[in-house]
């Protein structure tokens, strides 16, 4: 159908019209720009069709470019499921969970299901991934992995959330920066400060959300800088006179002194973390992990680290919100009847 042309060579072509950028395709696919480039031009000599325009700069893909990303991201995606689905079926008990997580989750969490991992009742065998929320819905849903931890809101159509537990934003600041000497900070102490956020594209939902709140509170942001990770936001606060917007849990393993952590005093300001998964059935060893998952919920909030934030009489802020449990069936547990 395309002679001379590879999977890898689509793969390539694909993401570099998703991406619109042969660097960010090259380091993504950890293969050299040169490579990049001659993969794509197989796929456009293979078709014959011109994927970009290389006119422009940055280059856009064409319109031919947009049809042929829609049908061949369908077609890896499938080739993907059912890759894994024969891996599975050829050796059911040594399969592996590919499991995804936002790199602000609380790494308690991680470290939690490595030991229980290892645990020979498990059940389950795993292997994570870090990355953004948007990249662990897209990989959830396309099949490329089989789960993934997410802070929502975050629009997550056909997957199931499993609510996990609910994380308060605050700000980083330098130990030295006069926001750093208050237990916690408002909104209102954003206006003409210098903002470092999660970049839009890794973490639409509750960027957005987060904006919008900013919004209502008659608060427009000032924003110095976009980061892929809490190390990152953590780093230019401490260096910078600006000051990083990141959940309470992703500073926990963060080294402390030099950047401090405040919380907001708005107690409607916290990230939903949620388990999200496809709505279907589930093999038995994504079973066992969501059950591991739901038993470290219970500890959780056992031992108060789910704080709710649902002060009385306080106006909730809308928010879109992954499509919650309905029922049991597709994970097939009786444990999960509660978030019916």
């Amino acid at each position: 159908m395309l002679p001379g042309v590879r999977i890898e060579d689509i793969e390539a072509a694909v993401d570099a019209i998703e991406r619109r950028n042969f660097t960010r395709t090259s380091e993504h696919l950890h293969r050299s720009q040169g490579a990049i480039s001659k993969s794509i031009k197989r796929v456009e000599d293979g078709m014959p069709a011109k994927l970009f325009d290389r006119d422009t700069h940055p280059v856009r893909p064409t319109r031919s470019g947009m049809i042929f990303r829609y049908h061949a991201r369908r077609a890896l995606d499938s080739l993907i499921r059912g890759t894994n689905a024969a891996q599975r079926a050829e050796e059911p008990n040594r399969a592996v969970i590919e499991v995804g997580f936002t790199s602000y989750l609380d790494l308690d969490v991680i470290a939690y299901l490595e030991y229980r991992g290892r645990s020979a009742e498990s059940g389950f065998s795993h292997k994570e991934h870090s990355s953004s929320t948007s990249e662990v819905i897209s990989s959830v849903l396309s099949g490329k992995w089989d789960c993934g931890f997410i802070i929502s809101p975050a629009a997550a159509d056909g997957l199931v959330g499993v609510p996990l537990y609910r994380d308060p934003f605050g700000l980083a600041l330098s130990s030295d920066h006069p926001l750093a000497r208050r237990r916690k900070v408002k909104l209102e102490d954003l206006r003409n400060l210098p903002l470092v956020l999660p970049a839009k594209e890794r973490n639409t939902g509750f960027r957005s959300w987060f904006m919008e709140r900013c919004a209502t509170a008659g608060v427009r942001p000032r924003i110095a800088q976009e980061v892929g990770n809490p190390n990152e936001a953590w780093f230019m606060a401490s260096h910078l006179s600006s000051a990083a917007l990141m959940p309470r849990a992703s500073t926990r393993n963060l080294a402390k002194g030099a950047t401090v952590f405040r919380p907001f005093a708005e107690e409607d300001l916290y990230a939903d973390v949620q388990l999200v998964f496809r709505d279907e059935p589930q093999s038995p060893m994504l079973t066992a992990f969501v059950d591991t998952v739901l038993r470290m919920r219970d500890r959780m909030q056992h031992r108060g680290l789910d704080n709710g934030h649902e002060a009385a009489g306080m106006q909730a802020v809308p928010r879109p919100m992954v499509r919650p449990w309905k029922r049991a069936q597709p994970v097939r547990n009786d444990r999960l009847a509660d978030l019916a």
